[in-house]
Order: structure tokens, then sequence, then C-alpha cells
């Protein structure tokens, strides 16, 4: 979605509009899940590390279309695919062997193993099932903050 001076709309600026999370589906895949970032107002320093990944997915997952009642469609699939080498690096060193990118040959976010492989694992960094070290690794890797 954008407006009319063709500025894309967020997810960090559709829930700031909302006040609350939404329900949010992607532009390729057949994929949804419910999305929730801290209060917009909320200082930086205040959140733990996967509150802060969840407002760094909002402010660059962009919305496309907004549906009240239903999945709002936005580039998830995307957003993970411009920084796949980010999330290469974070899913091999904590995922399983068998969650691991380096052991798919993916060639493009509509790749079949795409889903199973990124869009699956994301859903879990979503439904908070990492630890918090783990997404302060997560963190570190998509600012470029150390251990790059």
């Amino acid at each position: 979605m954008k407006t009319l001076d063709n500025t894309k709309i967020t997810l960090y600026l559709a829930q700031k509009i909302l006040g609350d999370g939404l329900d949010i589906g992607d532009t390729i895949w057949d994929w949804g899940n419910y999305f929730e970032m801290p209060p917009a107002d909320t200082a930086e320093k205040d959140l733990d590390y996967y509150n802060k990944c969840m407002r760094l997915f909002a402010l660059n997952i962009e919305l496309v279309r907004y549906q009240k009642n239903w999945y709002s469609t936005c580039k998830v699939a995307d957003f993970i695919w411009e920084n796949k080498k980010k999330f290469d690096k974070f899913f091999n060193e904590v995922n399983s062997e068998d969650w691991q990118p380096k052991n798919w040959h993916i060639k493009s976010n509509e790749d079949e193993d795409f889903y199973d492989t990124y869009l699956y694992c994301f859903e879990q960094l979503i439904n908070g099932n990492y630890s918090e070290e783990d997404y302060k690794r997560l963190y570190e890797i998509l600012l470029n903050i150390q251990g790059e």
C-alpha cells in the first residue's frame, strides 16, 4: 500500500494507526500469522530482544492491503529474501540441521522449499519460539552490530 505521495506503508505505521496487532498474510505464499509489536511509544532501551526484533520487522515489512476482518497482505517473503544473507547466517547458527538454509538450494522466494526453510522459521520467530539470546543474536545480525 502506498500513500498519495507514493510512500510505502509499513506494519509499524499500520499498527501505530490501529493501536493493536493484526493478522498478516504474504503476497506470494498462502501463509498467515498474527503480528504485534510493542507500542510505538515504547523506548528502545525498555524492550527485550524479542520486541526489538518485532519492531525491526514492523519497520521493514510493507503492508500491501489492509483488511479489517481478515489477513492483511504484506510483503513478508520479499522482506526475508531482501535480507536472505542475514537470515541465512542466523538460521544456520541457531536452527537444527534440517532447518538450516545451507542445506537447501533455494534460488528465489518463490522456490517451493522457501516456505519450509524461511517462512516457517520466520513464523516461529514471530510466535516467540526462540530464546532471548537467539533474538539478541538476530537483532545484532540484522543491524550489523557485531559478529558479521
